[in-house]
C-alpha cells in the first residue's frame, strides 16, 4: 500500500458474545476458584482486562437495550437502519470493514439467533466488506499458531481496513477471554509501532450473564442480562469511568465518529457539567428526555452524566424505559381485570407496572411505582 497508514482512520470493535462477570474456573492443585473479567486487585498479577482498564474510558452504566431470547444480530446495536447509516458514511468515505470471527476452546453456543449473522447483516447493508477471516482457538496448538508472529502478519489484509470487527463466540473461562484480548492488544501494539497507527479500541459483549437470580432479589426483569461493560481506548488512551447512561444502539453512531464522517458532529455532545449541576431532583420531564442514537465518542476522558437521556428496553414478555434516575418495567402479558376478578393466584396481583430508583436500587427490588406515580405515567406515554 502506498497510502500513509498513520493517517487512515481506524477502528477495531471486539464483541464477546457473552459478558460472564463471575467465572469458575480450576486452578491447578485445587479446586474452583472466583475470577472476574472485569479488573479486581490482584497483587502481581494485571491481565489484558486490566490493562484494558487501565488504558480506556469505561462506561459504567451501558445497557443491551434488545435482550429478548430470539434476537437478530443487527437488532442487538440498533437494527438494521443504524447499520445501513453506517454503511453509507463509510462507502461515501472510500472505507473499508473486515469482519474476524474466532473460535475459542470450550465454547458454549445459546441459540439466541445473532451468533454467525454478522457476515449475513454487513453484506445485506451495503457494508463495503473486505475480507471475512476466520481464527481458530479451539485447541492450544492452534491458538499459538494464530497468535505468533507469523500467523498475525497473515492476517494484514484485514487489519488495514478502516472498521475491524471482531466477533467471539461464547467462552467458557475468564484464561480463554484474556488470551483474545491480549492478542487484540499486542495486534494493535504492532499497528503502532509497524504503521505509525493506532486504532481506536472498542470492548463489550453481546448480552449480559444469564443468571438464576433468587428470592428477594427476584423481580419483573434481571438486571445482568442487560448490563455490561463498555471499554473505548481512543488514540491518547486517557483512562477515565464514566457514569453517563448509553445504550447498545450508541455503538455505531461512535464507530462513524471515530472514523471521522462528515455527518458525526458535536451536535451529538453532551450537556457540559455545568449545565446540569443542578439536575438533581427525581422528577421526569417529558419534554427533556431523549431516545436518540448519541456518539459516545465526546464522553471518552470526560466524567459526565447526562440527565436528558431515555433508553428504551425490550426483553421476553416485558418492556422498558430508563433514565439516570428511573427504570419502568411494563409487563406485555399482564392479565386483564376479568381475568384478575376470577383468580386468585399470586400473579392476579402482581404490578403490570413497575418503577426502580436508579442506580440505588440494583436488584430492582422496591417498587416504588406509588410515590412517583406521575413518572410512571410521563415514562409510560413515552414508550411505543
Amino acid at each position: 500500500m502506498t497510502e500513509n497508514l498513520a493517517n487512515v482512520p481506524a477502528v477495531w470493535v471486539l464483541i464477546f458474545d457473552r459478558y460472564l462477570g463471575d467465572v469458575a474456573s480450576e486452578e491447578s492443585g485445587g479446586g474452583p476458584s472466583t475470577r472476574r473479567l472485569t479488573p479486581a486487585t490482584r497483587q502481581g498479577n494485571i491481565d489484558a482486562f486490566d490493562r484494558l482498564d487501565l488504558e480506556s474510558t469505561c462506561f459504567e452504566q451501558f445497557l443491551l437495550q434488545n435482550v429478548r431470547s430470539k434476537i437478530s444480530a443487527e437488532e442487538v446495536f440498533g437494527g438494521e437502519p443504524a447499520f445501513r447509516k453506517l454503511a453509507e458514511a463509510m462507502t461515501a468515505a472510500k472505507q473499508t470493514v473486515s469482519l474476524v470471527r474466532l473460535t475459542v476452546e470450550d465454547a458454549v453456543f445459546v441459540d439466541h439467533g445473532a451468533s454467525g449473522q454478522l457476515e449475513s447483516v454487513l453484506r445485506g447493508c451495503g457494508m463495503p466488506l473486505r475480507a471475512v477471516i476466520e481464527l481458530d482457538f479451539s485447541n492450544a496448538a492452534a491458538a499459538s499458531a494464530a497468535t505468533s508472529d507469523d500467523g498475525l502478519a497473515n492476517l494484514d489484509p484485514a487489519f488495514q481496513a478502516n472498521l475491524v470487527w471482531i466477533e467471539v463466540s461464547i467462552v467458557a473461562s475468564a484464561n480463554a477471554a484474556n488470551e483474545i484480548l491480549d492478542t487484540v492488544l499486542r495486534r494493535r501494539q504492532s499497528c503502532s509501532i509497524q504503521d505509525g497507527r493506532s486504532p481506536v479500541l472498542i470492548v463489550t459483549f453481546r448480552t449480559g450473564a444469564d443468571r438464576d437470580v433468587r428470592e428477594p432479589f427476584k423481580s419483573g426483569i434481571a438486571e445482568d442480562r442487560m448490563h455490561v461493560p463498555l471499554w473505548i481506548q481512543p488514540h491518547p488512551g486517557h483512562a477515565c469511568r464514566v457514569q453517563a447512561l448509553a445504550g447498545s444502539f450508541d455503538l455505531l453512531p461512535t464507530i462513524e465518529t471515530f472514523l471521522g464522517s462528515v455527518g458525526a458532529s458535536a451536535e451529538s455532545r453532551p450537556p457540559d457539567v455545568a449545565q446540569i449541576a443542578d439536575s438533581s431532583e427525581r422528577l421526569v420531564a417529558a419534554q427533556k428526555l431523549s431516545s436518540a442514537q448519541r456518539s459516545l465518542a465526546f464522553l471518552c476522558g470526560a466524567p459526565q452524566v447526562c440527565p436528558n437521556r431515555l433508553l428504551l428496553l425490550h426483553g421476553d414478555g416485558w418492556k422498558g424505559a430508563r433514565t439516570e434516575e428511573f427504570l419502568l418495567v411494563i409487563s406485555e402479558h399482564h392479565k386483564s381485570e376479568a381475568e384478575k376478578t376470577e383468580t386468585n393466584d399470586d400473579d392476579a396481583t402482581e404490578p403490570s407496572r413497575r418503577l426502580f430508583v436508579k442506580p440505588e436500587d440494583r436488584y430492582n427490588v422496591n417498587d416504588v411505582s406509588g410515590t412517583y406515580a406521575t413518572a410512571v405515567d410521563e415514562l409510560a406515554r413515552l414508550m411505543p
